[in-house]
């Protein structure tokens, strides 16, 4: 993996396109077909895309395909490397960005005279990537659910147990499991189990603190880095099954209350469990073929890396910056169609800067400082 051609290529392509997915879901359903969303809120429901909805309503699924990544990247990114080297990569990669898109976000609210007395303890949650909100706006909850995954790889590194990171993989995996078999079954069967204290935990934060609803997204990612590294065994293959089966039903459960504006059934929620088993079956590809897919994009394979760089500033930018531009289109009299090409192409664009021009100087200073602060003091007199 670390050897020539070591970048994953195709993991910058799905993960480029599930940053679209949720980029679109939130600008052309999330704007408009629910009763109250912060997206709505901003937009004002003034454009409307009725005839994208049976397709665009599957975008919040990227989600769900980042945690996967995240779970096979940050497995053998640790791989290898002290503590101190994971906490200052992962620092360096997420904060510049999130500071840069916080700023640009809270410019905005300002801007639109939203903000109030609980705008600035929102903005610096999203500044320090707090693991609890409100931050200054609400997709800022999925970075606290990664970095309670990072703070578990951490811990495993401080304690010089990597080789047991299979160990944490399985008890994520089995405690997801558990977490959603059972409320499966109260579902199908209420009361049979008696675990109503499982759909409280469902309303609860706890239940993504603890991994337990997402888990199963993180441990898939992780044994696909295992099984690819070094090899299959019968526990593996076990373990992935299980992961399989509870992100299905994270995903059928949770996609009720998605769909529902437009009307729920059982065959759009098998229909959005089928785009992630799709997207789980590409990274698996991706990850197999990795040489053969170099070979094929060629010198178009620095094109797809930065497409992957640039997924982070776009999944913090797009949602009250892009409804905002949507706004301003519609109030100005262009289509619906118009209005999404213009709030797309202006958050695109700021993607793009932001990763080409301001994010890498913030990079390079805070990996200055942070090296600076681990040598030792020169002693004088």
């Amino acid at each position: 993996m670390r050897g020539s051609n070591g970048h994953v290529i195709g993991l910058d392509a799905i993960r480029f396109c599930a940053a679209l997915m949720v980029t679109l879901f939130h600008l052309t359903y999330w704007s408009w077909a629910p009763v109250e969303s912060l997206t709505k809120s901003i937009s004002g429901g003034g454009a409307e895309f009725p005839s994208m909805a049976k397709i665009t309503w599957l975008g919040w699924v990227g989600v769900e395909i980042f945690f996967v990544i995240s779970g096979f990247v940050i497995s053998y990114s640790a791989a290898g490397v002290s503590p101190l080297v994971f906490l200052r990569r992962r620092i360096v990669r997420l904060y510049p960005s999130a500071w840069i898109c916080a700023t640009a976000t809270l410019v905005t609210v300002l801007l639109l005279s939203r903000g109030n007395a609980d705008t600035v303890s929102e903005y610096a949650r999203a500044m320090t990537l707090w693991v609890q909100g409100p931050w200054i706006d609400g997709i800022y909850w999925t970075l606290g659910i990664e970095i309670i995954f990072y703070a578990l790889i951490f811990l495993i590194l401080c304690l010089g147990r990597y080789g047991s990171i299979s160990v944490a993989l399985g008890i994520m995996t089995l405690a997801s499991t558990a977490f959603w078999s059972a409320l499966a079954i109260d579902r199908v069967l209420p009361g049979m189990l008696h675990v109503g204290f499982v759909h409280d935990l469902l309303a609860s934060p706890a239940s993504a603190f603890l991994l337990f609803r997402h888990g199963c997204f993180f441990a898939l990612g992780g044994l696909l880095w295992l099984c690819h590294s070094k090899g299959f065994t019968g526990w593996r293959i076990f373990l992935l099954g299980l992961c399989l089966s509870s992100g299905i039903l994270e995903i059928f459960d949770s996609a009720r209350a998605i769909v529902l504006p437009i009307g729920d059934s059982p065959e759009r929620r098998i229909l959005a469990c089928a785009v992630w088993i799709a997207a789980v079956a590409g990274l698996a590809a991706a990850i197999v073929y990795n040489h053969a897919f170099h070979r094929l994009f060629g010198k178009s394979a620095g094109v797809i890396k930065f497409l992957g760089l640039m997924t982070y500033p776009l999944y913090l930018l797009h949602d009250i910056i892009g409804a905002a531009l949507l706004k301003a289109a519609s109030s100005l009299g262009a289509p619906p169609v118009v209005a999404l090409a213009f709030a797309m192409a202006i958050v695109l664009g700021l993607s793009w800067a932001v990763t080409r021009f301001l994010e890498p100087p913030v990079q390079a200073l805070l990996r200055s400082l942070l090296s600076r602060s681990r040598q030792p003091a020169i002693q004088t007199g």
